[in-house]
């Protein structure tokens, strides 16, 4: 609970984003997503995947900074665009000679990572959207991910951080958009923004901020109710996590042997020789030497059960680590016949690290702190306008004691970026209750996905917003593309995103046309 890009960067920043994301308990709440590392999963795992629709790609010239008529700055974003399917000369004229577009622009909003990764898991946009909708689809990335680096190779410094917000990312879309209708001679078409997690709340934000801009969207689980001051439980995604294990056998006894094995593991750390006898068990690559390094052992743990429900898939895929389908039942399916703690806890990470043997002689603990150009940028939108006050108890969850402590979360960000974050800046400009203020958005959320407890979803058909609540899918299932292992529900989700997608873009056309 608690990523992805190709960037070395000095010594000192491993240090930092160590300290802050594990030793303290600050982790992304959102995967560590790997562009290279999913191509190369790919060929691990023998997909047989389609392949999404090509992309043509353009650089955008972007202003640097929204806010300020002071700075002139600008610098380069990464835009991916799907045109092969969109009917550039869709306009009707009717007796009026008023000008009809009924085929939508389908942005997807970047999130936290690189765009061509996203353009290659949501295959339901790039390909069937595209076909079925006839649409112009367009993937932007956000700055500060992938290649889209306003600094360049500086940009990860906290003075050149200080233009990285959701805020700006919004902006910086609210201007894409516009110059793409443009140049397609589209200005008439509905447009609809689309992502996943992160870039969900994005979307949904998009159609909240910009409505003259957007006219609805499709946000896929988007945990829009997770950052603080929402009044929404602090441990609500652990515990969804855990009942995606418990919810395996009907006596829950797979999450509740996991939740023992970590009181174990605590009890065999307290003991004279712990730590070796855990690094030793584990086949860790680095040793436990402090309580703070077996601080970050628990988090990595925690990290891979996590990770493993959110891509809880029925089909073997390689969103975030390469797995077999369904890994949540599997896994359960084998911890089931454990006693021991340590094989137990073993059973979980050889299935999420080391499904193919890529983790070879030992585990590599450090996994997600060597994902730098996801998480150094993430941590300081973590430091300043997103505050997650997430805690495990071990009770309610199966996991370990650890609360959220706001002060101790505030102090780690000044130390590290020298900022401190605001923890009601997300409720003040975006709100934070379950009945969203807009209209025309479709919320999808996988109930396998913990993080569904955090999404909106409560519908309200006088304003199109409609919460879809998906059995049997996980983390943005929904935007992948279909496949023959998917379950009804997943099926017949999209059928309903696309007839609502297709009914309002009919109807924003004519209103369009009347202006």
């Amino acid at each position: 609970m608690k990523g992805y890009i190709l960037i070395i960067l000095i010594i000192y920043l491993i240090v930092i984003v160590k300290s802050t994301f594990m030793k303290h308990g600050f982790n992304s709440p959102y995967p560590y997503y790997s562009n290279i590392k999913n191509r190369i999963n790919k060929v691990r795992l023998n997909l047989d995947e389609p392949d999404p629709t090509p992309y043509k790609l353009l650089w955008f010239n972007q202003t640097l900074d929204h806010f300020n008529f002071e700075t002139n700055g600008y610098f380069n974003q990464r835009v991916l665009i799907i045109d092969q399917y969109f009917n550039q000369n869709p306009n009707k004229g009717n007796n009026d000679g008023d000008q009809i577009c009924t085929t939508p622009l389908i942005f997807f909003c970047g999130n936290e990572g690189d765009v061509t990764f996203f353009y290659e898991n949501s295959l339901f946009i790039t390909n069937t959207l595209a076909q079925e909708m006839n649409a112009l689809v367009v993937f932007a990335e956000h700055r500060y991910y992938g290649e889209t680096l306003p600094f360049g190779n500086q940009s990860y410094t906290n003075e050149n951080f200080q233009y990285l917000s959701s805020e700006q990312a919004l902006a910086d879309y609210s201007k894409i958009i516009p110059s793409i209708l443009k140049q397609y001679n589209a200005l008439n078409c509905p447009v609809f923004t689309t992502s996943g997690s992160y870039g969900g709340d994005l979307a949904a934000w998009m159609r909240l901020k910009y409505p003259f801009v957007v006219d609805g969207a499709l946000a896929s689980s988007a945990p829009l109710l997770s950052y603080m001051g929402t009044g929404v439980p602090y441990d609500v995604f652990p515990v969804g996590v855990t009942n995606d294990y418990g919810e395996t056998s009907k006596d829950g006894s797979c999450a509740n042997k996991i939740r023992n094995s970590f009181k174990d593991l605590e009890t065999i750390a307290k003991a004279d020789n712990g730590f070796d006898e855990i690094t030793t068990s584990f086949k860790l690559c680095s040793p436990i030497n402090s309580n703070d390094d077996f601080q970050s052992f628990l988090s990595w743990i925690e990290s891979g059960f996590n990770y493993m429900s959110m891509a809880d898939y029925p089909y073997p895929a390689s969103f975030l680590e390469p797995m077999m389908g369904n890994p949540v039942n599997v896994t359960c399916n084998l911890i089931n016949q454990l006693d021991d703690s340590i094989d137990i806890i073993m059973a979980g990470l050889q299935n999420y690290y080391n499904y193919t043997g890529q983790m070879k002689q030992c585990f590599n603990t450090n996994v997600f702190i060597e994902d730098q150009g996801m998480l150094i940028p993430w941590g300081y939108q973590g430091c300043t306008e997103f505050v997650f006050p997430f805690t495990t108890t071990g009770i309610k969850d199966m996991f370990y004691y650890s609360p959220f402590n706001l002060t101790e979360y505030i102090e780690n960000c000044q130390s590290e970026y020298n900022v401190t974050p605001d923890p009601n800046w997300i409720t003040s400009v975006y709100g934070g209750t379950p009945n969203f203020p807009s209209s025309n958005i479709i919320f999808s959320n996988g109930i396998l996905d913990g993080w569904h407890g955090a999404g909106i979803n409560v519908t309200d058909y006088s304003k199109n917003i409609i919460a879809l609540l998906i059995p049997g899918a996980a983390h943005h299932l929904d935007l992948r593309g279909p496949n023959p292992l998917d379950p009804q529900s997943i099926t017949d989700a999209r059928l309903l995103e696309l007839k609502y997608l297709t009914e309002w873009s009919e109807e924003i056309s004519k209103l369009k046309s009347l202006k």
